[in-house]
């Protein structure tokens, strides 16, 4: 119930009805009104779905008025206490997501549960809403600072790993603070909570987040890595074994050794000797390098990519039907390159059973549908590794930026900008409802100084990528990119047999 104050001067004795709105568009009342002392009073009433409508609520304040009238009326008891008008943080937020779980994607709720409990609420959760002040807030922000710095000293020095701290970046601290604000919008909406307004909104708050300078999509050549690292990884006869292997068969077919002398020759048993002379490294379709493929040149997201099935592979049209994403712009056909199709195919005719329609194209080992962080700790982290000791042999560049589904998809904008797509093409590929990623993407590509260099590999991806219908949707990337010789890539020795 709000406190008494003297009444303002010159205040009319009149009452009137307040509404507010909630998000899942629910409508609550109120009524304000004088009391027989002069002081202004504030009753809650209820929403619109407790079955309170504006007439409800017009009778409600001519009762209490009339009450007034005969000095009877007396502030309603025990229906706002001290911690209705001024709630702990931990408390309303808690109840504020419980309340807006159903207006919030899953994913966005655990997103923002995370939030909450690993950020906010060791800092906030016994603070009152009228103590966050600018200068908590400021504060937060530097102790996180401070955190996210010693958590990274201390694992550049090997003294703890980056699976035994939850991910903190300036972007994760930004992240938080956003919530922050969101929370404490709702509550200075709210009539019955005595909070007018918050500093969190304030930009001075927020981290500066400093560029890397590092490449955030993948050259032609790089993704060929990707793909043979891929594929080394699920081989069931190693590099070295094979190695070991065509020195025995040598020995034994060329030299006509015997298994003992094979064996003293090399070091090994005999039994070693018989065992390394079956072992015959042979050509397979690996699942990681399909999903590889898939990602670099689709554009899919990785949630997307995990949920898939065998039905929404249309082989006969070229077409991915994604029928669950995560905007309704994210519902979309996606056309398969020739090249991405070859490597969809063949890597269904390797499965030792036919897949049903309804299974997932790329299963776990207990055949159960993939999440995001299995295809991040057991696809894409190995096979960058991979891809990076390969390089390193070779005498090749590293890789530019540590990978991410995110990387494979602009990825694949900036294939498709270099193929000639126009942007709204790339736009519905991509399942964006803004442009906007799309033209950056286009404007890096206009800028390259030489585009030349892709070569084969640019090539051997994406021939035929761009359907001819495209051709429609008038855009000109710069002519002389596109117009120029581009000489043969020649990646050294990779081994693709069916690239």
């Amino acid at each position: 119930m709000s406190s008494k104050r003297a009444a303002t001067k010159g205040r009319p004795k009149t009452g009137s009805i307040v509404t507010w709105s909630r998000k899942n568009g629910d409508v609550g009342f109120g009524v304000k009104f004088s009391d027989q002392d002069g002081v202004r009073q504030y009753e809650r009433c209820g929403l619109a779905s407790e079955g309170w409508s504006r007439r409800r609520a017009e009778i409600e304040l001519a009762n209490f008025q009339a009450l007034v009238r005969a000095g009877l009326y007396t502030p309603t008891a025990d229906v706002e206490t001290a911690d209705d008008r001024d709630p702990k943080f931990g408390q309303f937020a808690r109840s504020f997501l419980v309340e807006h779980a159903v207006e919030i994607r899953p994913n966005s709720r655990a997103f923002y549960d995370g939030l909450l409990e690993h950020q906010l609420a060791p800092y906030f959760a016994e603070l009152r809403l009228s103590q966050i002040t600018w200068s908590s807030v400021d504060t937060y922000k530097k102790q996180r600072l401070m955190v996210m710095h010693r958590s990274a000293a201390a694992r550049a020095e090997g003294g703890i790993s980056r699976a035994s701290t939850p991910k903190l970046s300036e972007r994760t601290i930004n992240h938080s603070i956003n919530l922050l604000a969101m929370i404490l919008d709702e509550a200075a909406r709210r009539p019955t909570i005595a909070l007018e307004s918050h500093p969190a909104r304030d930009r001075k708050l927020r981290v500066k987040v400093q560029a890397t300078g590092t490449r955030d999509w993948l050259e032609p050549d790089e993704v060929m890595s990707l793909l043979e690292a891929a594929e080394e990884i699920d081989m069931p006869v190693g590099r070295e074994t094979d190695r070991k292997a065509q020195e025995v068969r040598r020995l034994r077919d060329r030299e006509k050794l015997t298994v003992k002398q094979v064996a003293e020759e090399l070091g090994i048993s005999e039994g070693g000797v018989c065992w390394l002379y079956e072992r015959r490294r042979q050509p397979i379709v690996a699942p990681r390098r399909a999903i590889i493929a898939m990602l670099a040149c689709s554009g899919t997201r990785n949630t997307e990519l995990c949920d898939l099935t065998w039905q929404q592979l249309d082989f006969h049209h070229s077409k991915i039907r994604i029928s669950r994403a995560k905007t309704n712009k994210g519902v979309r056909e996606i056309d398969m390159t020739p090249w991405l199709c070859g490597e969809l195919r063949r890597y269904r005719d390797s499965l030792a059973i036919d897949p049903a329609p309804d299974d997932p194209v790329f299963p776990t080992r207990n055949g159960t549908f993939r999440n995001k962080d299995t295809l991040n700790r057991n696809v894409i982290g190995p096979v960058q590794r991979g891809a990076r000791d390969l390089r390193a042999e070779r005498g090749l560049p590293s890789l530019p930026t540590r990978l991410s589904a995110h990387t494979f998809r602009r990825t694949y904008a900036t294939f498709m900008a270099e193929a000639g797509a126009p942007p709204r093409y790339v736009q519905r590929q991509l399942g964006h409802g803004s442009a906007r990623l799309t033209l950056e993407v286009y404007t890096r590509v206009s800028d390259s100084q030489d585009r030349r260099r892709l070569g084969r590999a640019f090539d051997e991806l994406m021939a035929g990528a761009v359907p001819e219908q495209t051709d429609q949707l008038a855009f000109s990337i710069d002519s002389a990119a596109n117009s120029a010789p581009a000489p043969s890539y020649e990646p050294s020795t990779t081994g693709l047999t069916d690239a």
